[in-house]
């Protein structure tokens, strides 16, 4: 689970930097335009999502640990930083703001296939994360049986 957690973090990170970029010097717009996204952005939206089956870029493989105790941590307030982020884009055309993608610069993108992006990724290996804490055997271990082994109740 720690491995799909530091995986999330190494995309995010990626991403994160070229949103606040673009919001830094984007005008904000008075109508609340249709969100369009790029064909790119369709691509990269449907094979990061749940259903999706893209292949990972290698810089986006992450090692096989051990992990920090705080990755879980780590991700939260990442996500948090997307949220404010999403705050910040309010009033702005999110179709309208083109960007590079970080791990493809070739093809150029917009905000709102980022954000879009990021979200299909998070429920994707959400849930693979779940699907893996599922499938551990819970352990219970009882305070007053010290020197007791835990016993398998899953």
């Amino acid at each position: 689970m720690a491995q799909i957690f530091e995986h999330m973090l190494m995309a995010i990170n990626s991403y994160i930097p070229e949103i606040k970029g673009v919001l830094v010097s984007t005008v904000r717009s008075p109508a609340d335009p249709d969100v369009t996204h790029t064909w790119f952005g369709k691509i990269i939206i449907r094979g990061a999502g749940p259903s999706g089956k893209a292949p990972v870029p290698k810089s986006l493989v992450p090692g096989t640990g051990p992990y920090r105790e705080d990755i879980v941590d780590r991700w939260i307030t990442r996500h948090q930083e997307v949220i404010a982020l999403a705050k910040q884009a309010r009033g702005i055309d999110l179709s309208d703001v083109p960007m590079r993608n970080p791990f493809m610069p070739i093809f150029k993108m917009n905000l709102a296939d980022f954000f879009e992006i990021l979200a299909a990724h998070t429920e994707r290996h959400v849930g693979q994360i779940e699907l893996i804490y599922r499938s551990v055997p819970k352990v219970t271990v009882s305070a007053d049986m010290p020197g007791k082994q835990p016993t398998g109740v899953g």
